[in-house]
């Protein structure tokens, strides 16, 4: 079967950048006990809550865009409720699952790829690519399910990444002055030929609260889809997608707002004109901002430094190689390392300065993704989606947009992912062409015995 695989504009991004996203443990305020640490996986602690999560759902929810009121009616979501391969059973769910190290590992091995094949700025956000991953696992079945699972749980089960997940995000804190928004949508084409299974939609809606949209997967549909990114990310990040092609069925989108005020803000006595070094070695004259903070990060690689945000629950990370290049930096740390150096930060003084810096960033994670272990997920001929649907289906690419913007007054960052899925049935339309502009053959055929009554061979055309 022939694929056809829909390419994008590629793209991704990150809540924060890459040890504030992948360090989720509530600093310490100045001044007082270093924050809390994370464990090793050995000696995880065990989860405290042991009772289902608060969101619960008996029956799909379908929900209309808010940023683009319609007045058609609003149809529910087909479902299908043969008995599927998802676990049953919430019970049978272990409760000592950690999170931390598998997390880390994740956003290492995404870095490091991305870091690859790209020598401009880099930023992803590995929370929202595993949060709009794990959504569509719990679509997946067999092989594919094995695949993504290892690669976003390291061996936990669906039930038990979901809750992980689920509990995590809960508890994330959010406020006027240091901003955290998640939201998640599920937007699927409208017809009556794809039916979506009632267990993935409950999963979907219970653990990531999911909105669901049907839709026509017209022009007006891709219009509401990039509103609801806009929307999501405070107009940061404008859209995620195109166009939006036959071959495709369902889109999952997380979309993630990090908008925090410096717990200490910069004023201009501590703004000055300094050098950056690019790494091409060029010179160049940036705004950088001075300040003295209290946390200071090291091990045998690096040297770097906190900066809280106000709430310190989040601080900006800044490292430098003690050697070498920050890819270099990069390609050697492990998850062990990244947990080590945020378990016990020196409360010491430390200068430092922070250069004023926005960018964007796009990519497709398809190929990262592969390259990580999610295969099958990929192949037109091997996904296996039956636990969202009886229409074969597999995903066609993974969008990951981010931006960041770091001023005296603090940092504003988006991130957008979407995973595209399709279906691996649609041919696309062949169109062929003959032009008759150089000597052929013709005939004249009785069509009832397919005999040609005249046939001949044009080598010239007479001007008339």
């Amino acid at each position: 079967m022939k694929k056809t695989k829909t390419r994008l504009c590629s793209l991704t991004l990150s809540a924060l950048m890459l040890a504030g996203c992948s360090n989720p443990n509530t600093p310490a305020a100045k001044g007082t006990s270093a924050p809390a640490t994370t464990a090793e996986p050995a000696t995880a602690e065990p989860a405290t809550k042991t009772t289902e999560p608060v969101v619960k759902v008996t029956e799909p929810v379908v929900t209309e865009p808010t940023v683009e009121p319609t007045t058609e009616p609003i149809k529910p979501a087909p479902t299908i409720t043969d008995p599927t391969t998802v676990e049953p059973s919430d019970p049978g769910r272990k409760t000592d699952v950690s999170l931390n190290y598998q997390y880390n590992c994740f956003t290492l091995e995404a870095l490091k790829r991305a870091l690859a094949e790209d020598k401009s700025n880099v930023m992803v956000s590995p929370l929202s690519l595993m949060l709009a991953l794990s959504m569509t696992a719990n679509g997946a079945a067999g092989k594919t399910a094995e695949e993504m699972l290892s690669v976003l749980g390291g061996g936990m089960t669906m039930s038990e990444l979901n809750y992980v997940l689920n509990q995590y995000t809960s508890a994330l804190p959010s406020s006027e002055e240091a901003k955290l928004s998640i939201a998640n949508s599920i937007w699927y084409k409208d017809t009556l030929e794809f039916a979506i299974r009632e267990d993935f939609l409950k999963a979907t809606q219970k653990y990531y609260s999911a909105d669901i949209f049907p839709s026509a997967f017209d022009r007006e549909a891709l219009t509401k889809i990039n509103n609801w990114v806009s929307q999501k990310t405070d107009g940061m990040i404008e859209k995620i997608l195109d166009e939006l092609t036959p071959e495709m069925r369902m889109i999952l989108i997380n979309a993630i707002l990090f908008d925090g005020k410096w717990a200490e803000e910069y004023y201009e006595d501590a703004i000055l004109k300094q050098t950056f070094t690019n790494a091409a070695g060029e010179k160049k004259d940036v705004e950088m901002m001075f300040s003295e903070e209290n946390r200071y990060l090291s091990n045998d690689k690096c040297t770097g430094f906190m900066k809280f945000y106000k709430g310190s629950r989040y601080a900006f990370v800044g490292l430098l190689p003690n050697e070498g290049t920050p890819d270099q930096l990069i390609t050697g740390m492990t998850a062990k390392d990244l947990l080590a150096l945020f378990k016990d930060p020196v409360h010491e003084k430390v200068d430092v300065c922070i250069p004023k810096f926005t960018f964007d960033y796009s990519k497709s994670m398809s190929d990262i993704l592969k390259s990580m272990g999610i295969k099958d997920a990929f192949d037109d001929t091997k996904a296996d989606f039956s636990n969202l649907s009886d229409t074969p289906l597999f995903i066609s690419d993974v969008i990951h947009k981010t931006r960041v913007e770091v001023t005296e007054k603090g940092t504003r960052a988006a991130a957008v992912t979407a995973v595209i899925v399709a279906e691996n049935c649609c041919e696309p339309e062949i169109i062929h062409t003959v032009y008759l502009d150089r000597p052929f053959v013709f005939m004249i055929v009785d069509t009832e015995q397919n005999l040609p009554i005249f046939i001949g061979r044009v080598n010239d055309i007479n001007e008339q």
